[in-house]
């Protein structure tokens, strides 16, 4: 009897256990994401420290007149890859700040969404012809980073979400994202999966007591 009690009880720890680190992985997966408002500089133009078809213009000056046909047309502007900028202090230089560089799928995405509204470029179908100004949401690799200084690469961002700052907002874009991590593969697991841990071990508790009565 004592054996029995004791191997029940051991059961029953270990399933809350395991319901419970399925619940705190799900619970990161939500609050590790970030959502990050601002122009999107490919990285060829500002390690240049110009733009293609602007050559006195400074681009961490002036994001908002980088043309969709300079960030798209040139092979070499397009395959560097992008980062997305943080708006310069009110009573600042003026120098937006480099604040994430894009994985490859943000990157990809970032082309995309270039494409669909921008105008001028090989490709485009959209009417913006100037600026880039997005909405990112994703997680720091090695977790929150704050906006760096203007001089060195910034973090790697890796994207689950983008869009257009002027068709949604940060909080849609963060739900439709959260809400495909809950019923993707591969998203962290979710209350579903964290419900399915308990159905094998609620089984093997019912196993061991019936071991033990007969």
């Amino acid at each position: 009897m004592i054996i029995f009690v004791t191997t029940l009880l051991l059961v029953v720890a270990l399933l809350n256990l395991v319901q419970g680190q399925a619940q705190h992985v799900r619970r990161l997966d939500k609050t590790e994401l970030t959502c990050l408002e601002g122009y999107v500089l490919d990285k060829y133009c500002i390690n240049q420290n110009s733009f293609e078809d602007d050559p006195d213009a400074i681009p961490l000056l002036v994001p908002e007149t980088h043309s969709f046909i300079c960030m798209l047309n040139p092979d070499y502007c397009r395959n560097s890859g992008f980062e997305i900028l943080g708006d310069p202090a009110a009573d600042g230089d003026g120098v937006y700040k480099r604040v994430a560089s894009l994985d490859d799928t943000g990157n990809q995405m970032i082309i995309e969404l270039g494409y669909r509204i921008g105008s001028g470029c090989k490709g485009c179908n959209g009417t913006v012809s100037n600026g880039l100004r997005a909405l990112v949401v994703g997680s720091f690799v090695g977790g929150d980073v704050s906006p760096q200084d203007t001089s060195t690469a910034p973090p790697i961002l890796m994207v689950k979400g983008v869009a257009a700052a002027s068709e949604t907002t940060c909080e849609t874009l963060m739900a439709e994202v959260v809400g495909k991590g809950e019923t993707n593969a591969g998203a962290g697991q979710t209350t579903s999966e964290a419900s399915a841990w308990g159905s094998p071990l609620l089984l093997l508790v019912s196993f061991t007591a019936a071991i033990f009565i007969f």
